[in-house]
């Protein structure tokens, strides 16, 4: 079992596209993690959490995401608010002490508000038989979220805390998704 960490990029802004392409390159049996270009793990260790995530809750959980400071979905936003806070030693901080407090705990993330994409976690297999679906950039990750859902659990992992920039300065701002 491998998990193979990608930072998706598709300059016809086909996200959906892009990640069944990303997934059809792998084994069914691997899994694939991936990131927002805006966002970065903090615990240097998060490459064994993970495993360990997939090893003890892989066969129960169809696919993952994770906690971080700045998304649509307050679920995965530490004390369920988004942070104004870009000072990356505060979030380091968050990271340690989340990963202290919850490392291997998985919550099923069903039934939600779409999650955000900010980091998905699946195994090849399972993104080959319920596809990412939708054109352009947004929604793709809340199709997902939906269609996996539908057939099994999503896991939320506690423990696992990214730092994502997500539109800092101006929350509204989509430019970069035309």
């Amino acid at each position: 079992m491998a998990i193979n960490f990608i930072i998706p990029f598709t300059p016809d802004k086909q996200l959906a596209a892009h990640y069944n392409e990303q997934a059809n390159r792998f084994d069914d049996d691997d899994w694939i993690c991936f990131v927002d270009a805006d966002a970065m793990f903090l615990d240097p260790y998060f490459g064994q959490h993970l495993e360990k995530i997939v090893e003890n809750h892989g066969d129960e959980f169809l696919a993952f995401t994770c906690m971080t400071n700045r998304v649509g979905n307050l679920k995965q936003c530490h004390q369920r608010k988004m942070s104004s806070n870009f000072d990356l030693m505060h979030h380091l901080k968050i990271a340690e002490a989340r990963k202290k407090e919850y490392f291997g705990t998985v919550l099923d993330f069903r039934p939600s508000p779409p999650m955000s994409g900010v980091m998905i976690l699946s195994k090849v297999s399972t993104i080959k038989k319920i596809p990412f679906r939708g054109a352009g950039m947004l929604g793709v990750d809340n199709n997902f979220h939906q269609d996996i859902s539908e057939k099994g659990k999503f896991g939320l992992i506690l423990g696992v805390y990214l730092f994502h920039k997500y539109r800092a300065g101006n929350i509204n701002n989509k430019t970069h998704l035309k």
